[in-house]
């Protein structure tokens, strides 16, 4: 029973990661197969970011950072946000048929988001031929965090705009 327990406090961060990428995946079944069912594509879009938050906060605080860990990490942050904003972009570009502030204002952030991953891209490629580690941790999180955030908000935009025209 020790070793069942020690088993689990060892690979909590990794179970917890591992479920952020199982609702990643539902996510992106709803968002392709039913793209209107946005309350339940914010409720994944939210346990997903939830999910990378408290992964790391836990690996931190049990010391059980790990190699496999950070990858799922990553893995979970590329399968997330990049299909997700491409399927947000195919259903609903433009935000609107008006001008507003709010539409200005999160069509601007998903550019931004699209630019911080191109950057991100080339970082990596430019990366690997130089064999350079790109590996950036603080502005690697940052930079997830803002994307999270862009999703959550175009998502909110749109139920504003859906269910309380």
């Amino acid at each position: 029973m020790e070793r069942m327990k020690k088993w689990f406090f060892e690979n909590l961060a990794n179970m917890i990661t591992t479920s952020g990428l199982i609702a990643t995946f539902w996510l992106l079944l709803v968002s392709i197969y039913d793209p209107e069912e946005l309350w339940l594509i914010i409720g994944l879009a939210v346990f997903v970011g939830f999910t990378d938050y408290i992964d790391g906060w836990i690996a931190k605080k049990l010391n059980i950072e790990s190699p496999l860990g950070t990858a799922l990490d990553r893995v979970r942050d590329k399968f997330f946000i990049c299909p997700i904003l491409v399927i947000l972009l195919y259903y609903y570009w433009p935000l609107n048929k008006r001008v507003s502030i709010g539409g200005i204002f999160t069509e601007s952030l998903v550019i931004l988001v699209f630019f911080l991953e191109f950057l991100t891209l080339i970082a990596g490629i430019i990366g690997f031929f130089k064999r350079m580690d790109i590996n950036s941790n603080i502005p690697g999180k940052k930079k997830v965090f803002l994307e999270f955030s862009v999703v959550v908000l175009w998502l909110l935009s749109l139920v504003v705009q859906k269910d309380f025209k």
